[in-house]
């Protein structure tokens, strides 16, 4: 299992098991048809199906205990206790993201169910069959999502780096103090959540193209990632 994506992979010996159809998460739109596939609260009689709607991408969920989640789908299909490891899916029945967790609020359950996609997910079964472990990638850097302001617009527009870690990915591609990051391997990034949904794609020793802005000028790093520790 990798706990850094709450994602778990099971051996079983059946050879009578149809492989889902696998979609990608990358191509949802807000508001398209999703439906939950899983076994809440542990009811008797086979798995429970509930349908809802995309209801936002790339968001990032806080889980006690554990590690904040980042990239997720959220989706109003009704996920309860028990439907963790199940199949989100869009319309066509193709798996789009593995249901993980469900909001709550001071009064209980928000109706907001979230999904690690398929992009990552799949990545991650991938490496633990293969290895056993994830080498999550590391940039090295603190940062914070830098904003633009336009009248009285304010709006996102890439991360801020406020500092560098000695010797990390970042220092040794020639980052600096006060980069601003606004795109990674071809995609634009303009959060800090964004940026962080992005390396999870990416292994330790990959390299990396990164735009920065600097100086108002545009400059490319090619980064050598470094490695996440759990």
């Amino acid at each position: 299992s990798d706990p850094i994506t709450d994602i778990g992979v099971l051996l079983v010996d059946r050879a009578d098991l149809t492989p889902i159809a696998v979609g990608s998460s990358d191509s949802l739109s807000i508001g398209e048809p999703t439906v939950a596939v899983g076994n809440p609260l542990g009811l008797v009689g086979g798995p429970t199906v509930t349908s809802g709607i995309v209801s936002a991408l790339n968001r990032s969920l806080d889980i006690p205990g554990s590690q904040i989640l980042y990239g997720l789908v959220q989706t109003d299909a009704p996920i309860a206790p028990g439907s963790s490891g199940g199949a989100l899916v869009d319309a066509s029945g193709q798996l789009v993201g593995i249901t993980t967790a469900i909001a709550v609020s001071d009064v209980g359950p928000a109706d907001l169910g979230f999904a690690v996609p398929t992009e990552i997910a799949i990545g991650v079964a991938n490496d633990l069959i293969a290895n056993g472990e994830v080498r999550h990638a590391l940039l090295g850097i603190n940062g914070t999502t830098a904003y633009a302001e336009e009248g009285d617009a304010r709006y996102p527009v890439g991360v801020l780096i406020e500092s560098v870690t000695d010797g990390s990915a970042y220092e040794d591609a020639g980052g600096r103090i006060n980069d601003v990051i606004v795109e990674v391997d071809g995609e634009q990034v303009n959060t800090l959540d964004s940026l962080l949904s992005r390396l999870r794609r990416f292994r330790a020793g990959e390299t990396i193209p990164v735009r920065i802005l600097r100086s108002d000028a545009n400059t490319t790093l090619d980064v050598t990632l470094g490695l996440l520790s759990p």
